[in-house]
Formats: C-alpha cells, structure tokens, sequence
C-alpha cells in the first residue's frame, strides 16, 4: 500500500495516490510487497512503467510513470515504507473459472492455516463483499493490517485436482483434504472426475462452476472413475464462515 507520495515526483505527476494498492507492474502481477520490490530492483532512473492500482476497491491504470532519480534509494528503503504492516492472508489462491476464485494453497503457519482454510475453498465473500476475483480480494485486504480481522464466506468440497481450468482434458484427485466433505463422500486420490451434477467436466473450470452453484444445504452428485470402474458419490458440501485473524 502506498503510504505517501512526494509532491513533484514521478509518482504524484503520473497521478499516483495515498493508500493506492499496487496490483500490477507492466505486465507482471503484484500480490505483495516482496513482488513490488524485486520489480523495483530492476528498475533504473528514468525508466517509464504502467501500473494497475486499487482505489477505493476499483482499479485504476497509471501510465508512463517516470522512475525519479531517487529510485535506487527508494530500492534500499521499500522495506521501512510502511508504518503498520500490511495484512496477509496466508494462501496462494486462482481463477477456477470466470467467476470462480479458489484457494490453491495454504501457507504452513499463516493466518489462513490457523484459522482453518483449505486448499480447494471457493470464496464467495469477504468482509461482506463479493469475492470472484484477485481484484475482489485485494480490494477487501485494502486498509487491512497485520492483525486486524477479516471474516470470509467459502463453500467446501475439500479436495485438490492435478487439472487446472483448461490444463488437461481430466481432473484427477491429487490429495483429500482429511474430514473434509470430499473424504466423507468417498473420493479417493487418483479418482477421475468426469461428471458433477448434470454438468460434464471436462476441465477443472466446468467442476469449479458446479460446485460454486450449488445452493447452501444442498448436495453434489459426482460421477467418479477409479480404474476401471465408475462410482457414483454424493457430496454433502460445506458453507463455511470463518474468522482470519491477518499476519504479516
């Protein structure tokens, strides 16, 4: 988040503004501070970069922002930038589908760990907001500080695929989450998903929509392949509220 931008500099004459989040630099995303800093470290005085920024939860494109001479200061300097460390989620998390914004992996010891997220959530909303997006999040997370609180909305089925959206033309279990509403139906690692619901799911992207559809309290029909045989599972789905104390 910036924290403050200098009168007369690149940043305030390109129209950079305080509490902007920066989400994207040139063509490259920035999801945290660590990402902003090595973008910069390849920086020179001079240069022109584009950025993506939040504000106000709406993105804004910044163009042809001049790097001024003082940049390799700036380099030196990003860590100390920021008063009041920004909040972290603790999750690596990607676009499913379209509309669907899924958890791929939980930091081991984060915020999202401890308070219970698993890797296969889909978000539906943060702190009241709807959450389809990386936008969506990082404009819920704008403001937000290393322990502040931020209450999520997910649906569970609690397994993770090797196939990814359109990857590969099969979504193969790779792990089970334990408890979780996938084991408890019966899925298995290695299974082969080729149906849920009355929908085929030839990619990950077209289970990502099933599930996401299923209205609360209601159930998922999945038609499974496990080597040569085909089984037919119901998944009792999870909505799940839960409370993320945010780490640094």
């Amino acid at each position: 988040m910036v924290q403050e931008v200098f009168p007369d500099t690149g940043a305030a004459k390109a129209g950079v503004a305080k509490d902007d989040v920066i989400v994207r630099w040139n063509d490259q995303e920035v999801s945290d501070v660590e990402q902003l800093k090595a973008q910069l470290s390849k920086a020179s005085a001079g240069d022109k970069v584009n950025l993506t920024v939040l504000r106000g939860g709406q993105k804004v494109e910044i163009k042809d922002l001049v790097l001024d001479a003082a940049a390799p200061a700036a380099k030196e300097e990003a860590p100390k930038a920021v008063a009041r460390k920004p909040g972290k989620l603790g999750i690596v998390a990607y676009q499913a589908a379209d509309d669907v914004f899924m958890v791929k992996t939980v930091n081991p010891g984060g915020a999202a760990e401890k308070a219970g997220l698993q890797p296969g959530d889909i978000f539906f909303k943060a702190a009241g907001k709807d959450v389809r997006t990386f936008e969506d999040l990082a404009g819920v997370l704008q403001g937000l500080f290393a322990g502040d609180t931020l209450i999520v909305d997910l649906k569970r089925i609690g397994f993770v695929p090797k196939a990814t959206r359109d990857q590969d033309t099969a979504i193969v279990v790779q792990s089970v989450n334990p408890g979780s509403p996938g084991e408890k139906a019966g899925l298995a690692v290695g299974d082969v998903i080729v149906k849920a619901g009355d929908r085929d799911t030839p990619h990950f992207g077209e289970l990502a929509k099933a599930v996401a559809g299923v209205p609360q309290g209601e159930k998922l029909a999945l038609k499974v392949k496990r080597g040569s045989e085909e089984k037919d599972l119901t998944v009792d789905l999870e909505d799940k509220k839960i409370t993320v104390t945010l780490g640094e």
